[in-house]
């Protein structure tokens, strides 16, 4: 895309389909990471990480916020504005620093992974408002417009995944349980 830094409609463009496929895997991923994660947590590490599960679900939601957001520096670099780079990394580092500060103030690793969480949000309003503005030359409402059809899969898949992880509750293996709603996953989103 450096090689179009002269058509921002191009590089833009471009980077709107990027991102609209980095939503349309992250957005579902974050929910099935969610839905599964005492499974996820039960098969890595063991039920002895049961005080972990609520963490890792909270910080599974926002999965595709950072699979989104690690692209925008590429595109500022493309674009010759490695300032507004460096400005966007600088807000970010507050934002996420000052997040798990106030969430260890609180003391516990679920406080950490909600402020955390929040932080992770903000950081996404904030940096791609001023890449959106700066960098590609629209406005947040237009870029935003591309999470538009991945959130429709998402509330598809919770649609069905959170009642299959009710009903799944009795199945005593933990990696049936993974199989049936990656199933489901794949479905939606296929």
């Amino acid at each position: 895309l450096s090689d179009y830094k002269d058509d921002v409609p191009r590089v833009r463009a471009t980077y709107l389909k990027i991102i609209r496929i980095l939503a349309f895997i992250g957005m579902p991923l974050s929910i099935f990471l969610s839905v599964e994660a005492k499974d996820i947590i039960y098969i890595l590490y063991g039920n002895q990480w049961d005080a972990a599960v609520p963490a890792f679900r909270i910080l599974a939601l926002t999965v595709w916020i950072q699979m989104t957001l690690s692209s925008s520096g590429a595109i500022f670099q493309a674009l010759d504005k490695s300032r507004w780079l460096f400005i966007t990394g600088n807000i970010s580092a507050v934002i996420i620093v000052s997040s798990i500060i106030v969430g260890v103030i609180h003391g516990n690793i679920y406080a950490v992974a909600v402020y955390l969480s929040i932080g992770f949000a903000i950081n996404f309003f904030v940096s791609f408002s001023i890449l959106s503005f700066k960098a590609l030359k629209m406005s947040i409402l237009s870029f935003l417009k591309s999470f538009l059809n991945p959130t429709i899969t998402v509330l598809i898949y919770c649609a069905f995944a959170l009642p299959l992880s009710y009903l799944l509750r009795d199945i005593s293996h933990p990696i049936l349980r993974i199989a049936f709603q990656a199933f489901v996953l794949l479905a939606t989103i296929i």
